[in-house]
């Protein structure tokens, strides 16, 4: 039997979904010290293959995303920790950052709303954020430098073989 929460997720999302086109342009304009990069998707698709830039890339042109001028580093975070982009997993994502260590007005603010709109997730949720605390902290990690570096040992270095613990 569905929860009351479990029926309304398809209007979670939409109102998540709307929250966060709202949220963007906030974000940029109370964050000026964010500069857009000059890297384009086909700058990305140049790099080799098992690149952070190369699998960057493929995210992107599998989900057919655009690169989001001011928030670059977000499919950055999808590819390296292995969340999807849907709601859920978007939360989770959030979750994970805020254990890990970055305090942003865009991360503190998806994570507050999600605590309101998806109750039914809060022990998942805060499983991510557990998993963000034990991970080594990517919070302050500039990604332009590492496009070229192997993402596979990228994960390595930030997981430390401690990803067994948590999804056992």
């Amino acid at each position: 039997m569905k929860t009351f929460y479990q029926k309304l997720h398809t209007h979670r999302e939409a109102i998540l979904s709307k929250i966060v086109a709202i949220q963007m342009p906030i974000y940029k304009a109370l964050v000026p010290r964010n500069k857009a990069w000059k890297l384009t998707k086909d700058n990305l698709r140049l790099f080799p293959k098992g690149t952070l830039g190369k699998d960057v890339s493929e995210f992107i042109d599998t989900h057919d995303f655009d690169m989001l001028p001011f928030l670059e580093t977000h499919d950055f975070y999808h590819v390296l920790l292995g969340y999807q982009p849907h709601i859920v997993d978007e939360a989770r994502l959030y979750f994970f950052l805020f254990g890990n260590g970055k305090h942003s007005i865009e991360v503190i603010g998806t994570v507050l709303i999600s605590l309101f709109l998806l109750p039914d997730y809060w022990g998942d949720l805060f499983r991510h954020y557990q998993r963000g605390k034990a991970a080594r902290s990517i919070a302050k990690w500039d990604f332009r430098y590492l496009l070229h570096e192997d993402t596979q040992i990228l994960r390595g270095i930030i997981f430390e073989k401690q990803e067994a613990r948590f999804y056992v």
